[in-house]
């Protein structure tokens, strides 16, 4: 069994965000965005940039509070009657 404990505890972060927007009275796309906020900007960024510095690597708080999703149209095709989508390269 392969078992990833420490992703585990950031999905469940995620989904806490997530819930606790929601509970405040904000809409579904706004409690994702608060996801994407403590992961880009909060105390998950905190712990990969720490992890990542610890290991010799670059990253800083800064480049992923930059960050920016493009959300970009899929191609899309029929392959026996099941629609299939892809993102662009």
């Amino acid at each position: 069994m392969f078992r990833q404990p420490d992703l585990a505890a950031t999905l469940r972060k995620l989904v806490e965000a997530e819930k606790r927007a929601l509970a405040a009275g904000l809409d579904r796309k706004a409690a994702i965005m608060s996801a994407y906020a403590r992961f880009y900007r909060g105390d998950i960024a905190k712990e990969i940039v720490s992890a990542t510095r610890a290991a010799g690597g670059l990253f800083t708080e800064s480049d992923l509070a930059n960050w920016k999703v493009q959300i970009e149209e899929p191609v899309r095709t029929s392959y026996r009657g099941v629609d299939v989508y892809k993102l662009t390269t």
